[in-house]
């Protein structure tokens, strides 16, 4: 059995879930979802989000997880020191516990495993664009598109639609700051999606802009652009999977440094689509050189 942490925003869970998937799949094997663990101290009270999509959805329970996550770390006991001990070194369960070293492929997760525990963001399309078609399928809504969300997926579908994407600051539309969080992610500036744009107009004519934002009001505000630009504000926090659907709906996407937001960029099916991608993702200078693997080959940096 593989199970897979899960933990973040919505895009985090999608890189998680696809990860797992893969990885079960090499092996042969059954995948489940831990849906509480990596939930319990999230600093923005988020929570499991990919119940809306097709996916195979196998909730792992108590009983599946391993013996190391069962473990009573808080008591001092020669019982309790003892079983640490030993399965630090031979896991009582046979259960591998597969640690994310840094943000960078690392094809070791790949080791045939029977067993094994996920805990990570896995945030490259390495670890499963073997199985693209699997994911691209089970990453589809269970519902169908309906009222205004219809009305804008139908311009969308007939116009050469470009998605912008600002992720003004990590976490502010769940009204919650984490001023350590702004400085490892950033925001990127408007200079970024004006070069984007200028970029766009030269290879594409008639183009449609379709706006997306955690912060849509400052986006109206500062955002502006000569081709017609459609501000999308109605869907709220717990319908952030309908905002991921019109954006993958686009011909072609400029995105932020945003998970949320590579995902719309890659379930976008159009084989002509043009994406841009920022070359800086984090503000943090370090934490830049470990995503090398982040943006695919066919995606264009400025």
């Amino acid at each position: 059995m593989i199970i897979v942490k899960l933990m973040g925003g919505l895009g985090n869970q999608m890189f998680q879930y696809a990860a797992g998937r893969n990885i079960a799949i090499r092996n042969k094997t059954a995948l489940k979802l831990d849906i509480e663990n990596g939930f319990l101290n999230d600093f923005y009270k988020r929570k499991y989000l990919l119940n809306h999509f097709r996916i195979e959805e196998n909730i792992a329970k108590f009983s599946d997880l391993p013996i190391s996550l069962k473990l009573d770390y808080t008591s001092n006991s020669f019982f309790e020191r003892g079983k640490r001990y030993i399965n630090n070194r031979i896991p009582l369960d046979g259960y591998y516990i597969t640690k994310e070293r840094n943000l960078c492929f690392d094809s070791n997760v790949f080791i045939p495993r029977k067993k094994q525990y996920l805990i990570g963001y896995w945030q490259s399309e390495k670890y499963f664009s073997n199985i693209s078609d699997i994911i691209q399928n089970e990453f589809t809504v269970k519902y169908p598109v309906a009222g205004k969300n219809r009305e804008i997926a139908e311009i969308i579908q007939n116009s050469n639609s470009l998605c912008v994407h600002f992720r003004r600051l990590h976490g502010i539309s769940l009204g919650v700051i984490s001023h350590a969080a702004i400085e490892i992610h950033g925001s990127l500036g408007l200079d970024y999606y004006e070069n984007a744009i200028s970029f766009l107009e030269k290879q594409i004519s008639d183009l449609k802009i379709f706006v997306f934002s955690d912060q849509p009001d400052w986006a109206r505000e500062n955002f502006k652009a000569s081709p017609p630009t459609y501000f999308i504000d109605h869907n709220d926090d717990d319908q952030n999977y309908e905002d991921l659907r019109l954006m993958s709906l686009c011909k072609h996407q400029v995105i932020s440094n945003s998970t949320f937001s590579w995902w719309g960029a890659w379930l976008n099916n159009n084989i002509e689509k043009i994406v841009i991608a920022p070359q800086k993702w984090f503000a943090d200078d370090e934490m830049n050189k470990q995503t090398k693997d982040l943006i695919p080959e066919k995606w264009i940096r400025l």
